[in-house]
């Protein structure tokens, strides 16, 4: 399995790794350190309402129980279902998307959450729109949330980030 890396620095602070395993099989891995207490950071993942303010689309949960369902909606797009796979409060959910299984975890760590996102991507075309979706998702969205007073980030436009994680990774977008 090869191994992507997607620098992180002041402009891009989330560490995002792309896995390559081949078709179906390519993971998407981001991670960034909160000074949030787990609690916190749980709750944003766990709670429909607040998911839904900084996630890429409405999440809504059902139960929080393994094989449970919720369902996922863009703006203007028709529910989409997902199948709770794993769920170890204060720690751990996962759950299904289209073909793809999205993995959130928290642990405390420095006084604050470690943060780690893992996704998988079916359509190896789709990295690039993939990698700058979810990453917009965590350091605009997440971050934004749980932090609402801290300085606006300038980040690139959805467009920009594609083309750069396309290049950083050596991928055609």
């Amino acid at each position: 399995m090869t191994e992507l890396h997607f620098p992180s620095d002041d402009e891009f602070p989330t560490d995002m790794r792309l896995q390559r395993g081949g078709k179906g099989d390519d993971r998407l891995r981001l991670e960034r350190h909160y000074d949030t207490p787990v609690e916190r950071v749980w709750q944003a993942l766990t709670d429909s309402e607040e998911m839904s303010a900084w996630f890429a689309c409405a999440v809504e949960y059902g139960e929080l129980t393994p094989g449970s369902t919720l369902e996922l909606r863009f703006p203007g797009g028709d529910p989409e279902p997902g199948k709770i796979l794993e769920v170890e409060p204060g720690r751990l959910i996962a759950f299904t998307w289209q073909k793809e299984s999205l993995t959130f975890e928290v642990t405390s760590e420095r006084g604050g959450t470690r943060f780690v996102f893992v996704t998988t991507v079916q359509d190896p075309e789709h990295i690039p729109y993939s990698a700058a979706g979810y990453y917009q998702s965590v350091e605009e969205g997440l971050t934004g949330f749980l932090d609402p007073d801290a300085k606006a980030r300038d980040m690139p436009s959805f467009d920009d980030l594609v083309k750069r994680v396309a290049a950083e990774w050596n991928l055609d977008s």
